[in-house]
């Protein structure tokens, strides 16, 4: 086999090696995600859609109708089980986290431009090290 033949073959077999790993962690992703929503499923339908008042177990019995209304509307029941189901998500998933904190809204962009910006600083430093006709002369 000749240089050039090596050379072109190298990384369709460095390609297909690690493609095996990536999807690997791909399925395990996709399986945490679907476990992930089929759980949360799981306790909103034992939360709001068993035949118990949430309502009710919060203000208890002896509570007025303008409380009882008032709960009501924080919580949510009146409105449609879809919507409900994404505000239970959202609580899940920002953990206390309020969706207006400015922290938040300002630090997560930042995180994903430096994780970028060093996911393409380091191979372009490690590329300029290259003298370029060599790089050249390989191809």
């Amino acid at each position: 086999m000749s240089a050039a033949a090596e050379t072109a073959a190298a990384p369709n077999e460095w390609l297909r090696h690690l493609a095996g790993p990536i999807r690997r962690v791909l399925n395990l992703a996709f399986s945490v995600a679907l476990t992930f929503l089929g759980l949360t499923c799981v306790t909103f339908l034992i939360g709001r859609i068993i035949p118990i008042d949430p309502v009710l177990a919060i203000v208890g019995d002896k509570a007025s109708r303008a409380t009882y209304n008032r709960v009501a509307a924080e919580i949510g029941v009146n409105l449609p089980i879809p919507v409900q189901y994404w505000r239970y998500l959202m609580k899940v998933l920002l953990w206390g986290v309020d969706s207006y904190d400015p922290l938040a809204i300002i630090g997560a962009p930042l995180m994903l431009v430096l994780c970028a910006a060093a996911a393409g600083f380091i191979p372009a430093r490690r590329a300029a090290s290259i003298e370029p006709m060599q790089a050249l002369r390989t191809e």
